[in-house]
C-alpha cells in the first residue's frame, strides 16, 4: 500500500464487497465499508491487542460517527446491531 507522507487519500468502490487484500494496511479501509466485509474487519479490529493505536483510533472514530448515525435516522437491524458490537468493544477498551 502506498503511503504518501503529505496527502492522504481514501478510494471508495461503490460495491460493499469490494476486493480488497485482508492484511492490516487496508483495515482501516475495509472499516469504511459495509455488509460481510465490514463484519470481518471488525473482528479483525477486535483481534487486535488493546495496545494497538489503530485499534484505539478506529474504535473512537466509528463510534462517533455511528453515534451521530444512529441520532440522525433510523436504522436497520443490521445497522443496530453492528452499533451495539461496536459499543461492546469499545466499552472493552475504555475499561
Amino acid at each position: 500500500m502506498f503511503l504518501a507522507s503529505l496527502h492522504d487519500a481514501v478510494i471508495m468502490g461503490n460495491q460493499p464487497d469490494m476486493i480488497l487484500p485482508k492484511t492490516y494496511d487496508t483495515l482501516w479501509l475495509r472499516l469504511l465499508t459495509k455488509a460481510k466485509v465490514l463484519l470481518e474487519a471488525i473482528n479483525e479490529l477486535e483481534a487486535l491487542p488493546a495496545s494497538n493505536v489503530l485499534r484505539f483510533k478506529a474504535l473512537n472514530s466509528l463510534m462517533g460517527l455511528y453515534t451521530n448515525l444512529q441520532a440522525d435516522q433510523d436504522l436497520d437491524a443490521q445497522d443496530q446491531e453492528l452499533i451495539a458490537r461496536l459499543s461492546r468493544i469499545y466499552r472493552q477498551e475504555m475499561n
